[in-house]
């Protein structure tokens, strides 16, 4: 394919995969929240931006590696592209492992100390969420040198299937909700960390079985590009960790004075303005 046609159809793909998404995210919320209720809902939306407050690593790193991987790509380095696609997912390995670590490290301070307002018979719950989703942002970090390779081989229609798959297992596995006669926050959380395990399967194996470069297991490494890549994310990690930090801040500030169905307005507020 040529480069203006492919320009074409990967900005086509992008642009149908945003309107479709945009339409099943917000309808997804509306049933999320009838189904969970205004509390379980806040809960939810707290929690999950107390995690995502250090997620946003995963977003530096992608961008990082595909720099990297687009640069080398463009030289026609291929020895060098299969260097860094392994000392990119070793890195993310690492860093990972780190994350998984420092969140379960710092539970019982963001539990017991008082900073997060939640009502006592639902402490047992929102660990429980709390540890799962854990587990869901491990799984995005791993993801996310798959997604780098596709986005530095230009490969966007690709992506694009799997994002608007990922709408529609979110819309349609959130109508299972109502069936549920346990607690149905846990269940969700699982929902959304199982759609993320789905993104590392698809990326992952589809990736192994058209790039050779791709693999799962760290095959040829370099420190020195490991510690470029590092650097050079360092600086997109201080940029939007401070707008992180602005957003899922203000989450805990509101939910320290008021409680969690506040929570669940604000969740809803930041999903739209992310839509948009």
């Amino acid at each position: 394919m040529s480069s203006s046609k492919r320009v074409i159809v990967n900005t086509l793909a992008q642009n149908i995969r945003s309107l479709l998404n945009i339409g099943m995210s917000l309808y997804s919320a509306r049933i999320v929240l009838d189904a969970l209720g205004e509390s379980d809902y806040g809960i939810f939306s707290l929690v999950g931006g107390v995690i995502s407050m250090l997620g946003f690593i995963t977003n530096a790193m992608v961008v990082s590696t595909q720099r990297h991987l687009s640069f080398l790509y463009g030289k026609g380095d291929n020895d060098g592209v299969h260097k860094m696609f392994s000392s990119g997912l070793l890195l993310h390995y690492l860093w990972g492992i780190l994350l998984v670590l420092l969140f379960v490290l710092v539970r019982p301070l963001v539990f017991n100390s008082g900073i997060l307002n939640i009502e006592a018979s639902r402490h047992v719950v929102a660990n429980s969420v709390y540890l799962i989703l854990v587990i869901s942002l491990f799984v995005s970090f791993i993801t996310a040198p798959f997604r780098a390779l596709f986005i530095a081989r230009e490969n966007i229609v690709f992506i694009s299937i799997v994002d608007v798959i990922d709408g529609a297992l979110k819309l349609g596995l959130v109508f299972t909700l109502y069936q549920i006669p346990s607690d149905r926050l846990v269940v969700y959380a699982l929902i959304v960390t199982g759609i993320a395990v789905f993104n590392l399967v698809a990326l992952a194996g589809y990736g192994i079985f058209k790039y050779s470069e791709c693999c799962l297991i760290p095959r040829r490494f370099d420190t020195k590009m490991m510690r470029q890549m590092s650097s050079f994310a360092g600086w997109t990690i201080y940029s939007t960790g401070c707008i992180v930090g602005r957003t899922q801040g203000l989450a805990v500030v509101l939910n320290h004075f008021f409680g969690e169905v506040i929570n669940s307005a604000y969740g809803i507020a930041i999903q739209v303005t992310g839509a948009v």
